[in-house]
């Protein structure tokens, strides 16, 4: 197994372009992308869908925002408010999407409450 990472190409770690950065030279343009990371021991990894997102991996009731990225080196968003359940987290931060591994990293008060909520340790 290995790592499926979606770097800028000045944060790849790899020689040669990364996917997005392929797929941008050879004309195709994925102006969205969906990731979903599956947190179910002895189930197999996730999902990367380009173009989009796979709409049975999204619970039911919940919605989708999309975020501009706001740095070409990591995929880098500012967001207002994230709501998990019943919860809202008004922040105003930034926060970083890793592809290359199973991390979101955000203000730590914020990730605090998250853990919390979806029980992760």
């Amino acid at each position: 197994f290995g790592s499926f990472g979606l770097a800028f190409p000045a944060a790849a770690s790899i020689s040669g372009n990364p996917v997005v950065q392929t797929m941008i030279t050879n004309g195709m343009t994925p102006s969205t992308f969906g990731i979903y990371l599956n947190r179910n021991p002895g189930s197999n990894g996730g999902q990367v869908t380009f173009g989009g997102f796979d709409s049975s991996k999204i619970a039911s009731g919940a919605s989708i925002s999309y975020l501009s990225v706001t740095s070409a080196f990591y995929w880098s968003v500012v967001f207002n408010s994230i709501r998990i359940g019943t919860t809202t987290l008004t922040t105003g931060s930034r926060a970083i999407m890793d592809s290359g591994v199973s991390l979101i990293f955000g203000p730590s008060f914020a990730v605090n409450i998250i853990n919390n909520i979806i029980g992760a340790t």
